[in-house]
């Protein structure tokens, strides 16, 4: 899987996101104009210095350029605690895809609504109603811990 970040702010929210990058296998990180530096001292001490270790890079071209990505065969995997959206236990990889590439917004404000309307499917982590969100790096942890599960699976059945 690849991780998505739009107008990620925090330091060590960033530094949270690229350690459960490096934790659960994800193949790099790609970060929309506004993220804070993945190299500064802070996220690079709060990644235990993945920062250095994961591929990424920003999209420029911001929010057209996912749209590259899709064309090379991943889907966009957009979170949002709207209760609309799916389960993430019950999101599956589509056949054919080269894998999900999962779109993360920023701490406040979640993803721009332009970044939203090109997410092939939109999912949630389900919570109890006493808490409305969480944390975006802990978000990223969960949703990279169902990939890898997903990945496992298809392993095992030899696909």
């Amino acid at each position: 899987p690849l991780v998505i970040l739009e107008r990620i702010g925090d330091p060590d929210n960033l530094g949270g996101i690229f350690r459960n990058a490096a934790a659960f296998g994800a193949g790099g990180v790609l970060l929309s104009p506004g993220c804070c530096d993945p190299l500064y001292r802070k996220a690079v001490r709060t990644s235990i210095a993945t920062t250095l270790q994961i591929p990424y890079a920003v999209v420029n071209e911001w929010p057209n350029g996912l749209i590259a990505l899709r064309d090379c065969g991943y889907t966009l995997v957009a979170l949002t605690p709207k209760n609309t959206a799916l389960e993430l236990h019950r999101y599956r990889l589509p056949e054919g895809s080269s894998g999900a590439a999962f779109l993360l917004g920023n701490e406040g404000d979640g993803l721009t609504a332009a970044a939203m309307s090109l997410a092939d499917y939109r999912v949630r982590i389900p919570l109890e109603t006493i808490v409305d969100s969480l944390n975006v790096a802990t978000a990223s942890g969960l949703a990279l811990y169902h990939a890898r599960g997903l990945r496992d699976h298809a392993e095992l059945r030899g696909v």
